[in-house]
């Protein structure tokens, strides 16, 4: 969490081992070493990533399995993931709607369609980059429970958030605060405000 270029995207970046630190050391679990090779498990939803508008939502997500699972998955197999998705997503009621057409609610469906097309990968970790901007306050806060509700199946979910409304910042578990490229804070959400 950060103003803008507070190093919030480089952080992430990092993170991806797309980006080498200047300084400092990462960790996974404890353990210093190659971020590199956590990237098959980690999946990246980018704040405004590519959706094929002229597929429906389900589509899209099944197009996103079918490159992303094994080749041993069947059809079936591929389906029954993609009906979860859909069904955990809240697309139910879209997912035959073009992504771009007038009837379906492109900005918030056009986010979970892109969260629903990296989780078809079943990846450990998700991280993504402001999956509440452009949002109203009601799909904002839709998207985040959304994303608790997989942390709390297991899943690592991390998010790169500007400045989060109130209502938004409770739903989170831990955070890091960043500041001119710096950590400002790091700890659990309850204990920032006291922190300051």
């Amino acid at each position: 969490m950060g103003a803008s270029g507070a190093g919030k995207s480089t952080f992430l970046n990092v993170l991806m081992g797309k980006q080498s630190n200047t300084g400092g050391v990462t960790k996974v679990n404890g353990v210093a070493g190659n971020i590199a090779k956590y990237k098959k498990i980690i999946e990246y939803v980018p704040e405004d990533g590519i959706v094929l508008p002229e597929l429906t939502f389900r589509e899209n997500i099944q197009h996103s399995a079918r490159i992303q699972l094994p080749c041993t998955w069947s059809d079936k197999e591929i389906k029954n993931h993609v009906d979860i998705l859909i069904n955990y997503l809240q697309l139910s009621h879209v997912q035959d709607s073009l992504v771009g057409g007038t009837a379906a609610p492109v900005i918030s469906g056009g986010k979970r369609v892109r969260i629903g097309m990296e989780l078809a990968a079943a990846p450990m970790a998700l991280f993504l980059d402001e999956p509440t901007s452009r949002l109203d306050a009601r799909a904002a806060a839709s998207i985040m429970s959304t994303l608790k509700a997989l942390s709390r199946l297991g899943m690592t979910i991390l998010t790169i958030i500007h400045l989060p409304r109130q209502g938004i910042f409770e739903f989170l578990d831990s955070l890091v605060l960043l500041g001119s490229g710096r950590m400002i804070y790091c700890g659990a959400q309850i204990d920032m405000q006291p922190h300051f």
